[in-house]
């Protein structure tokens, strides 16, 4: 089987998408800043730092598109008996959670709970990231082999698509989210 995806076309799509939300959210926060605060309510629908918008739907379809390729993968390396087809399932069904938990907010309900039962702040505010981090690593110990058996550039580019994307939600939920949350102060003291 072989299938060939226009990969540059692909690529421009999602950056002329990307560079047309960040105008659309640039212009929105200029307006408001000119007393426009609320534009008919799409300065919330246009907004990368709230969820349930545009972004986020925009967001989800990516990751979504991620998941369908890995699941396309994952087919072929099952027809070929590839030893490790079942991580590329793996990875693809663990994309799709992540492309619906984009879309769903999923991750948001679990944030009173664990807050009450871990007592976190400051940098672990959100403490569904203790789950998570632990998960990440989890699936990093799994998929050892599976990284060691891929070609070189794959395995870079896989490494680098991961550190981004978790490096990603711990700068806005761990930094941001605190910087926001709290005074200079507290984060002084937190970071010691």
């Amino acid at each position: 089987m072989t299938l060939f995806l226009p990969i540059r076309k692909i690529a421009f799509a999602g950056a002329l998408c990307s560079v047309g939300l960040a105008v659309l959210y640039v212009a929105t926060a200029v307006l408001g800043t000119l007393g426009h605060t609320n534009l008919l309510g799409f300065t919330r629908q246009f907004s990368l730092r709230d969820e349930n918008n545009i972004p986020t739907w925009f967001s989800g379809l990516l990751i979504l598109l991620c998941a369908a390729v890995l699941g396309l993968i994952a087919l072929h390396k099952r027809r070929i008996n590839d030893p490790y087809a079942g991580h590329w399932i793996g990875l693809s069904a663990i994309v799709l959670f992540l492309a619906v938990d984009e879309v769903a907010s999923l991750h948001e309900m679990t944030v009173e709970p664990l807050h009450t039962l871990f007592g976190t702040s400051g940098f672990l505010l959100y403490a569904w990231l203790i789950p998570g981090g632990a998960f990440v690593v989890s699936v990093g110990l799994l998929y050892i082999g599976f990284l060691s058996h891929l070609p070189h550039r794959t395995r870079a580019l896989f490494l680098v698509a991961g550190a981004v994307y978790v490096g990603g939600l711990w700068e806005s939920r761990c930094w941001r989210d605190s910087m926001t949350l709290s005074s200079a102060p507290q984060i002084w003291a937190m970071s010691r």
